[in-house]
């Protein structure tokens, strides 16, 4: 080495060592400066904790100010709620005194009323029973019976069942000319009471000629707008036969009902059209859920409960058919309770209150519920009016024709009558019952969407080629976004980046232990990336595959839904037929 080669190396080391001084005076003010800052920090949190304090003492204070201040309010608040509600209490008290008051005034004025006019009313009622039960069974002699009727009719002589009594005891002696003017004035005080008093009194004593005229006259002079439940069981002996199989008689009942029916159709608003529409809500209403499950359709397909279901509504066809053919075959066996049920009918006629004296009953009940309820009047109306609810409520033809046709309780409605009732309106309700597949059937969609995969296809059984292009594109398109969402393929990439952070570092500090695990990260993350990619693809061709089978197999369910629905909306005839048995 020559002398001014040793010279330039003293000269270089002496420049490293200048510079490595400098980067240590750096270090040592960097040093400095942290110890400051650490300084001012500490003193920050000193004075931040001061102030926390300080509030905490304020809150203390003020919240124990408002506390004392809401105390006062509220003891303020509360006399002042007790002064009002004392008023209002007050009030209502008083006003509920002046309603009991009233009320009991009116309860006492109005029974003098009642027994003043109508007192007799209810022993003429249990006489007139009595005497009919007594001439049925002969319990009692002629002559005791017709001396409590009479006694009775010089009571009441401006009641109709006086007269009917009368009438019935005139007949029974064989006085007849006496009878037809008992008959007749009984007639002309209150023509349907007394017509539906005669009819059921030869219906029990077996009159069968009688009964028939009479059955005509209720028929002919009923008011079609205003209809009771004897009408049910008088027509439901009419159809067991209790008036006798002669082919003119029930030709004339038939047409007495078509021009009952006539009138109200003529006076009622769309009455064919109730029919119609009760058909439709029958049907709608009519529960049934089907059997049928399709596993993938439910998993992949959005729309399925409402595929369901209308599938479940289009099988309705099959069960309502077979619900109107059973009707229709249904054996017929007489109600043992019919005779009893036409008994209660005559009970309920005899019992019945007569229309003045109703008005005075009404009051003194209105009244009564007042002092029930301890003057508040409003409950005292609900009451009155639950009591007279059924009376109130009117039903013409209609309403029991439509009541018969849709009744569920056999009990209650007796199968011949539920018949008669179709029979008749069988033309509305046959359209109401084409409706209802017209209806569901709107329902039905060409094309269904399902979800493979998050990919929204929107296709029917037909469509797997097309949609199967479209699911391949999807799977292409999100390949790189499927891998790059891998867990595994995530972590290996964040590897190599931490590699190449490490080595970026290196620029500013070199240190062999970083550049050593840079190197040996960015290596290990590399290959495993690279291996984790190669196994995403195959991962990625799988999903794929299995995708397009789901889809297939989805499809192929929808087409047996579609099978199903289509056989069951099919049955819809068969509904139809299965009306016009009747």
């Amino acid at each position: 080495m020559t002398d001014e080669e040793y010279q330039r190396e003293q000269e270089e080391a002496e420049r490293l060592r200048r510079q490595i001084n400098n980067v240590i005076d750096q270090i040592n003010r960097t040093n400095r400066e942290n110890a400051e800052l650490e300084a001012e920090l500490d003193t920050a949190i000193d004075n931040v904790g001061i102030l926390i304090n300080n509030c905490g003492s304020m809150d203390n204070e003020v919240y124990e100010i408002m506390g004392e201040l809401s105390g006062v309010v509220g003891t303020a608040d509360v006399s002042t709620k007790e002064v009002f509600q004392a008023l209002n209490e007050l009030t209502l008290q008083y006003f509920s005194f002046k309603s009991i008051s009233t009320a009991s005034k009116n309860v006492t004025q109005y029974n003098d009323e009642y027994f003043t006019r109508f007192s007799y009313y209810n022993e003429l009622r249990r006489i007139s029973l009595g005497y009919v039960v007594g001439l049925d069974s002969n319990i009692i002699s002629s002559e005791n019976a017709r001396k409590k009727v009479e006694k009775a009719y010089l009571q009441n002589t401006e009641y109709w069942l006086a007269y009917c009594i009368s009438g019935v005891m005139l007949w029974a002696n064989n006085e007849k000319e006496a009878a037809q003017r008992a008959m007749a004035k009984s007639l002309s005080i209150n023509y349907f009471n007394s017509c539906l008093f005669y009819l059921l009194i030869n219906l029990r004593f077996n009159r069968i000629d009688a009964a028939k005229k009479w059955y005509v006259n209720f028929l002919d002079r009923a008011d079609v707008n205003n209809l009771g439940d004897e009408w049910q069981y008088l027509h439901q002996a009419y159809l067991f036969g209790a008036f006798g199989a002669d082919e003119e008689f029930q030709e004339t009942v038939a047409k007495s009902f078509q021009n009952m029916l006539s009138q109200v159709e003529v006076t009622t608003v769309d009455f064919a059209k109730k029919f119609t529409k009760k058909a439709l809500e029958f049907a709608e209403m009519y529960i049934h859920k089907t059997d049928h499950e399709y596993t993938l359709l439910r998993r992949n397909c959005a729309e399925y409960e409402d595929m369901k279901d209308l599938l479940s509504t289009a099988e309705k066809n099959v069960e309502i058919a077979k619900y109107y053919n059973d009707l229709a075959e249904e054996e017929i066996t007489e109600d043992v309770e019919l005779p009893q049920r036409i008994e209660n009918v005559l009970y309920s006629l005899v019992n019945d209150y007569d229309e003045d004296e109703l008005k005075v009953v009404q009051k003194i009940k209105y009244n009564e519920a007042i002092i029930n309820a301890k003057g508040d009047v409003t409950s005292a109306q609900a009451s009155y009016n639950a009591m007279f609810a059924d009376r109130n409520k009117k039903k013409n033809l209609g309403d029991l024709m439509l009541d018969w046709a849709f009744a569920t309780d056999t009990s209650q409605t007796d199968v011949s009558v539920k018949r008669f009732a179709i029979s008749f309106m069988k033309e509305p309700i046959k359209k109401g019952l084409e409706q209802f597949p017209e209806k569901y059937r709107a329902r039905e969609k060409e094309k269904y969407t399902f979800d493979i995969d998050d990919c929204k296809l929107e296709c029917s059984e037909n469509d797997y080629v097309e949609a199967e292009k479209v699911l391949d594109k999807y799977y292409d398109k999100n390949k790189l976004k499927d891998t790059f969402k891998d867990k595994h393929v995530l972590i290996y990439t964040g590897m190599c980046a931490l590699a190449l952070i490490l080595l970026l570092v290196l620029f500013a500090y070199f240190s062999p232990v970083i550049l050593t695990f840079g190197i040996l990260t960015g290596l290990a993350g590399s290959f495993l990336l690279w291996r984790r990619i190669v196994d995403m693809g195959k991962i990625l061709k799988e999903k794929k595959r299995k995708g397009k089978l789901l889809l297939k197999q989805a499809l192929e369910e929808l087409a047996q839904w579609r099978a199903a629905y289509k056989e069951a909306d099919a049955k819809s005839v068969d509904m139809l037929n299965a009306i016009e048995r009747f």
